[in-house]
């Protein structure tokens, strides 16, 4: 999927948006996605809750793209929809020019997603985390010991930390939808 260039929205400054270059191969792209939670009830009562509003960008394929917002911005909710977590109200999504709509068992397929908080096993090594990883995804061993050769027998991962766990983990899949905290960025 080639970039294309969206329309900036009525009353916004073009100067805030950029548009990828026509050659730049497009992973991800959101294509007027709006989310509604429907209040029936819970939290927000009898009144609708709009997470997501009108949304779209497009995220370079091989490339880092964050969403970044205040609390209640609908950064969680946009990966819920890229994931097939959460259908969209209106609009849509693709990866890799898949419909989530449609198609979210292929582009799960690919797919990996480190959440927001610690799902690991606190008695197990980084090691044995990508091998636990690697094992749910059928990857196959000679493929799992070049990936750990290269990226912790190397000294790339020295220190064990949560992050470079997510990120290790994060070598079985194509696409990797990080649901992370940004102090200090």
């Amino acid at each position: 999927m080639a970039g294309r260039p969206i329309p900036v929205p009525a009353g916004m400054d073009p100067l805030r948006f950029e548009s990828l270059p026509a050659s730049t191969r497009v992973g991800i792209r959101v294509d007027h996605m709006s989310k509604v939670y429907r209040g029936e009830g819970g939290c927000f009562g009898k009144r609708a809750q709009r997470a997501v509003d009108d949304l779209s960008f497009d995220a370079q394929q091989n490339g880092i793209t964050s969403l970044l917002g205040h609390n209640g911005a609908g950064k969680t909710t946009t990966i819920g929809v890229l994931t097939g977590l959460l259908p969209p109200t209106e609009g849509t999504a693709y990866v890799w020019g898949r419909d989530v709509r449609t198609s979210i068992t292929a582009i799960r397929e690919g797919l990996g997603i480190c959440p927001q908080h610690n799902v690991l096993f606190e008695s197990l090594t980084v090691e044995e985390h990508m091998v636990f990883c690697a094992r749910l995804r059928c990857i196959p061993p000679k493929q799992l010991d070049r990936v750990i050769t290269k990226y912790l027998r190397c000294g790339a991962c020295k220190y064990v930390c949560f992050e470079c766990v997510h990120v290790c983990l994060c070598l079985c899949f194509c696409l990797c939808l990080c649901l992370r905290v940004s102090e200090g960025m």
